[in-house]
């Protein structure tokens, strides 16, 4: 399982926090309950403010970003609440950016369903996290379309498998689960 500190490490080792050299472990653990057990860490960054331009929704303060090989989850530690958003990376249409003021650079996600998400950067770091979100999200999902087995056709063979005793019952149960993300 990703952890909160996996992800602080990754993203203070790669410099792709907002304030260099910060700690952003509290923003990170409210998104490490969200992640899955055989989700993998590609990806840790973290931004100031976020905007959804379609829901009016906004967020003061540090914003915690991980990419799984999956998903793409962001977060962020409030004192009374802690609100995550989860979206599949291949929901995921664009990735652009803007220069906003003498500091900052506006990270803009454009999402299938028609929403646009914007992040605050450190104009000192956009580039490398822009490029390195890009270029992740475009591996996975050439990864994806190269897994031409679905998550039903798994679970067609294993109970295949299952029927003709090559399986237990409980090793068919830990598989459909392990597949099925619960």
């Amino acid at each position: 399982m990703i952890t909160a500190q996996q992800m602080d490490e990754y993203c203070i080792r790669n410099d792709l926090g907002y304030y260099p050299d910060t700690s952003y472990k509290k923003d990170f653990a409210v998104l490490e309950e969200q992640v899955r057990e055989q989700e993998e860490l590609l990806m840790a960054f973290t931004a100031n403010n976020l905007y959804n331009a379609d829901s009016a929704v906004s967020w003061n303060g540090n914003v915690a970003v991980v990419l799984t090989d999956r998903r793409m989850l962001y977060g962020k530690k409030t004192l009374f609440t802690s609100p995550v958003r989860i979206i599949d990376l291949t929901d995921i249409t664009d990735i652009g950016e803007s220069s906003f003021g003498n500091y900052e650079t506006k990270l803009i996600i454009d999402l299938a369903v028609g929403e646009r998400i914007i992040l605050g950067l450190n104009r000192k770091n956009a580039k490398k996290v822009i490029e390195l979100l890009k270029e992740t999200i475009e591996a996975q999902k050439t990864l994806g379309k190269k897994k031409v087995v679905s998550v039903a056709d798994e679970l067609l063979r294993f109970k295949q498998l299952l029927d003709m005793n090559a399986i237990t019952p409980e090793e068919y149960e830990k598989k459909k689960k392990e597949l099925l993300g619960s």
